[in-house]
């Protein structure tokens, strides 16, 4: 086997969401719990207007899980309920795309350990 040792800087600003219920695309049902993937859609028919939105998500989402603030006790299963809410959602192609978005975003950071805002 092989270590691997990735050092990484993440900066975040110091109103970076530290709960689950800070990020914009969670939201918490009428029974207290948290709906994992409830994003805004736009109306427009501009693409490229969802993919930004998904990967501001993106953004987000990576600010909670550096923020050392963060008090969320289900950090580490947090991107499993995010996707499978994303694969029990919506089927339209605007959700689909913002969905996507944040995906590709999540997927480099975890890939490269960097994304370029």
């Amino acid at each position: 086997m092989t270590e691997v040792r990735r050092s990484q800087k993440w900066v975040i600003s110091k109103d970076a969401p530290s709960k689950v219920e800070d990020l914009s695309f969670v939201s918490i049902g009428p029974d207290e719990r948290p709906i994992w993937w409830k994003p805004e859609v736009l109306k427009t028919r501009y693409s490229q207007a969802h993919c930004a939105l998904g990967t501001a998500y993106a953004y987000e989402f990576l600010d909670f899980m550096n923020n050392p603030h963060a008090s969320d006790d289900t950090k580490e299963l947090i991107l499993g309920f995010i996707v499978s809410a994303m694969i029990h959602g919506s089927r339209d192609w605007k959700a689909v795309t913002v969905a996507e978005s944040f995906m590709k975003t999540v997927g480099t950071y975890m890939s490269t350990g960097a994304v370029y805002r």
